[in-house]
This record gives C-alpha cells, structure tokens and sequence, in this order.
C-alpha cells in the first residue's frame, strides 16, 4: 500500500481558496462550491502522488525547484514537498501575471 502524505494548508493558502469562493459566490453559489470542491479534491490526490504536480516554471527560471503546482484550470495549486507533508502554499489565479504574483508571494 502506498504511503499517504500529510496535507496542510497554510492560513495563506486558505485565505485564496475563500476569496475564490467569495468571488464566484457572487454569481452562483452551486458554482462556487463545486469549483471550491474541485480545488480541494485535486488537493487531497496529492496525498497518495505527491510529485504528480509539475515544478513551477515561474521558480525554475530563479533555480527554485521544490515547489510544485498542479492545476484546477485556471487555478493553479502551489504546493511544497517537505518530508512527508504536502504544504499547500497557494491558490493563484493562472489567468494573471503570474510570474510577479508569485514572486512577490514566496521572494
């Protein structure tokens, strides 16, 4: 049997999760969960394939290789791999300028 990784979700992290929702809410409720759903079941995958997520071109270009990210289109799932926890760091709008929100989140 495959061993599980903890998961834990920064407060940061939690906070992009609600804005989404809050944010979605406003047009759809049944939208917003179902999208907030989404988020949290591509999160919890990562308990049983950790390194399914691909490492965030975005830290590759400045030679920072241990995070990773997978994405709930156009959201994209920040994470770090450390020991055997899943830290989730982010939940970033894909659709944005990227490059300087996540640099400017984690430099």
């Amino acid at each position: 049997m495959a061993k599980e990784y903890n998961i834990i979700i920064t407060a940061n992290a939690q906070i992009d999760i609600d804005e989404i929702f809050i944010y979605i809410e406003r047009d759809s409720r049944p939208i917003a969960w179902a999208i907030r759903d989404k988020i949290y079941s591509k999160i919890k995958s990562l308990r049983i394939f950790p390194q399914k997520g691909r490492i965030v071109p975005e830290f590759l270009e400045q030679d920072i290789t241990n995070f990773r990210e997978l994405q709930e289109y156009p959201w994209r799932i920040i994470y770090l791999l450390d020991n055997h926890n899943i830290i989730i760091a982010s939940v970033v709008d894909g659709r944005q300028n990227i490059k300087d929100l996540l640099l400017r989140k984690f430099l």
